[in-house]
């Protein structure tokens, strides 16, 4: 197994996605909130789009899980890594591991899942997670040759199941019935379910919101202390 991979095992991701016009969307804030990920202990740090790989490489020294996504309203179509020339422009940017899609559709530079998965292999030399939103689209992306698998898009696909909490039943069935590490990602809302996930065989738990949107976080409690019958 890749030394990098291996330096995932129990750990926590934090994932640095604000969208524009979100109170931490400048990148000079996502820069602070991934080095402060990395003082709280972060083992890795997953982003997206170039020039944030390229300004988060440059401050951490702890892994960028990174990818570049098409700027689309919906998952009708691979948003994630959607071609290999992102894939170059990735690993060109400073990513240590590369994240895409992987959810059987044909990409917009015409490749399949395998056919992507080759070409990275034999020619950027990075390892590969997969973004899957499926239990058979987990199975097929391990048979592609991928070093790790996500759960990143369960909920984004038209082929998932929509819910606001984490599939706690489908990491179970992946990590019964794949050999290589499963990681747990979205809709992680507390390290009580962080820690549950790595109590059922999650490899490592990438969490977002719940740690780089602070707006979202205080909303979390807001919410809750709403639900007090005064």
């Amino acid at each position: 197994m890749n030394q990098l991979v291996q330096a995932l095992k129990n750990k926590i991701v934090v994932a640095i996605d604000s969208p524009p016009g979100d109170p931490f969307g400048d990148l000079e804030l996502k820069v602070a909130m991934a080095r402060a990920a990395e003082v709280g202990g972060a083992g890795a740090l997953r982003v997206g789009g170039s020039e944030l790989i390229k300004a988060v490489s440059a401050e951490v020294t702890i892994p960028v899980i990174g990818y570049i996504k098409l700027d689309h309203p919906d998952y009708s179509i691979v948003r994630v890594t959607p071609t290999f020339k992102d894939a170059c422009l990735a690993v060109e940017s400073g990513v240590a591991i590369l994240a895409l899609e992987l959810t059987g559709r044909v990409r917009s530079d015409g490749l399949t899942d395998q056919e992507i998965i080759t070409k990275i292999k034999n020619e950027l030399d990075v390892p590969v997670i997969a973004d899957t939103s499926t239990f058979d689209e987990a199975v097929n992306a391990e048979k592609t040759g991928v070093d790790m698998v996500t759960t990143t898009l369960v909920g984004y696909t038209p082929q998932s199941k929509r819910s606001k909490d984490f599939d706690f039943d489908l990491l179970a069935r992946l990590c019964k019935s794949i050999k290589i590490p499963v990681i747990a990602e979205g809709h992680i809302a507390s390290p009580a379910e962080a820690q549950k996930a790595v109590s059922m065989g999650a490899y490592c738990v990438v969490v977002g919101s719940m740690i780089s949107r602070p707006h979202l976080i205080t909303k979390k409690y807001t919410d809750e202390i709403l639900k007090v019958q005064k």
